[in-house]
């Protein structure tokens, strides 16, 4: 059974669109991937001066021009109490996730207002952002490369660059916690260690719990289940292998198998289609659960007679369908 469509019919159709997943069916997000644009990836929590917003406000679209390089400068200044022009974003999703998980553990911020988003830009808007690699370098900054997987937007994010977003919350409840990699810090707390050392410990914990390709290929197929059918599954998953295995420093006999691309790449990919499509996305029971979701949906929004009854259903709505796993 094909999961069914998401076009949605009725006066409220494109709220409701925008409310249920923006991909139909679930599975074309595991499969329409392309070279077409960048993706990147935000954390945001309370404590951040925004989601998608700089802290000085949207700016009417003005560009910084001779007042970027200023910015940048404050934007890099830690534990800053001036706000500024620029949104921060990174291409290395093991890098959010880190700032992630120590808002929670180091920081002890609600799981439930800490959040991870996604984001694609095509690459004929590539002119919205900053790489802040080669900003660092025209300021003739000590280690530029500090920064080269950092690009920083003017102002704000464009809403349609926004694909999907799961908070750590969610996360924890579907199984991923990462509490695994913490270590004590020196405040006699505990946190993620430095990039270097988590990409390692994320790579040795995925070769550890597989006897061979394909179970690697199953372990981050869950992985990457827990942020949701909504989310850009195929992405998520190359993105854990481009941050996680090119690596130089998991031992030898850490790894209990050999790795050979033209011999493991198949046996992961097979491992990734049985959990994505036969344990899930065409999975008789998820796509019946999938469509009463839609058909529920539809319903409570013809009901809606007020504004405020209208976002009260909205967020109903969008909690039954993290419950549901999208």
């Amino acid at each position: 059974m094909v999961p069914p469509t998401l076009l949605v019919r009725g006066t409220n159709s494109q709220l409701l669109a925008n409310t249920l997943p923006s991909v139909s069916p679930p599975h074309v997000a595991y499969l329409s991937m392309n070279d077409r644009g960048t993706y990147f990836y935000r954390c945001y929590s309370q404590s951040s001066a925004g989601r998608f917003i700089s802290g000085k406000g949207p700016g009417q679209a003005r560009p910084l021009g001779d007042n970027l390089l200023p910015e940048f400068i404050n934007h890099l200044t830690l534990q800053t109490t001036r706000p500024t022009a620029l949104v921060s974003v990174s291409s290395r999703m093991v890098d959010t996730l880190r700032r992630a998980f120590n808002k929670l553990y180091k920081d002890g911020e609600d799981p439930s207002q800490i959040w991870i988003a996604f984001i694609f830009v095509p690459n004929a808007e590539k002119h919205d952002y900053h790489h802040a690699e080669d900003l660092a370098k025209g300021l003739k900054m000590k280690e530029p490369s500090l920064l080269q997987y950092e690009y920083v937007f003017e102002w704000e994010i464009p809403e349609e660059y926004f694909i999907h977003e799961v908070s750590v919350e969610t996360l924890m409840q579907r199984g991923f916690n990462m509490s695994e990699f913490l270590v004590n810090d020196k405040r006699g707390g505990v946190t993620l260690p430095r990039i270097s050392e988590l990409k390692t410990k994320f790579a040795k914990a995925i070769l550890k719990s597989s006897d061979n390709a394909h179970e690697v290929g199953i372990y981050l197929g869950l992985l990457a289940r827990c942020f949701g059918a909504r989310s850009p599954l195929h992405q998520i998953i190359l993105q854990f292998q481009l941050d996680c295995f090119r690596i130089n420093n998991v031992e030898h006999d850490d790894q209990l198998f050999r790795w050979s691309y033209d011999d493991d790449f198949p046996a992961i990919e097979n491992g990734l289609d049985e959990v994505m499509f036969d344990w899930w996305l065409t999975d008789p029971d998820f796509c019946a659960a999938y469509e009463d979701h839609l058909a529920w949906a539809e319903q409570i929004m013809r009901d809606v007679e007020s504004e405020g009854e209208l976002y009260r259903t909205v967020m109903k709505i969008e909690e039954a369908a993290i419950e549901l796993g999208l």
